[in-house]
């Protein structure tokens, strides 16, 4: 449970408990963000399950997306109406699908033809399809050097390049286009279920 100290106050002014809670099955993992608002008035906020999976990206297909409006901010944030049937993230790829509940049901499928997973999201309307690859990876502060690529080491220098690939992607649930508004007293729970199929 966290609730606000001094150092949170000075950056969020508001009386609030949120609780993060991990639940694991056989094959299935589910984590939820459940937040009370206590402050005595309206707050808006935004929330984002960053989840990385460890798959082969280079082969890796996203669904469904098709037709949905997207930011893309690989781009500088502009608004794109996905064509692809399959999303792929063989690249730096940083998507903003705004509203993809109201295609999918909240339901999605990631898969990179070795391993399959369903992702089911509960009060988050937008989805975020990230793979930060070299243009990103390599600024990310509290990652090791190279930390997004598996390196199969290669018994010939000119096979190198064909041996190292993006090890994995994120596909997050989240309210990334929009804000979420909870009243005084109200409480507000999103969260994901992801399958191993």
């Amino acid at each position: 449970m966290l609730e606000p100290t001094e150092a949170i106050s000075k950056a969020w002014p508001y009386d609030f408990k949120l609780a993060y809670v991990v639940t694991l099955a056989a094959h299935q993992l589910s984590t939820d963000l459940h937040l009370f608002n206590g402050s005595g008035k309206h707050v808006d906020f935004q929330a984002l399950l960053h989840t990385y999976y460890a798959v082969n990206a280079a082969t890796t297909k996203v669904t469904p997306l098709t037709g949905l409006t997207y930011l893309n901010k690989v781009k500088g944030g502009i608004e794109e109406t996905e064509q692809r049937q399959e999303v792929d993230v063989t690249g730096f790829t940083d998507s903003v699908y705004k509203d993809a509940v109201s295609m999918s049901g909240g339901k999605y499928n990631i898969t990179d033809g070795s391993v399959s997973f369903e992702l089911h999201t509960r009060g988050f309307k937008d989805l975020v399809v990230w793979n930060p690859s070299q243009e990103a990876g390599s600024k990310i502060g509290d990652m090791e050097s190279g930390g997004w690529l598996v390196n199969h080491a290669a018994p010939n220098p000119v096979l190198t390049k064909w041996l190292y690939r993006d090890k994995f992607i994120c596909v997050e649930p989240g309210s990334a286009s929009y804000f979420i508004g909870l009243e005084s007293g109200a409480t507000w729970s999103g969260g994901q279920t992801i399958t191993i199929l």
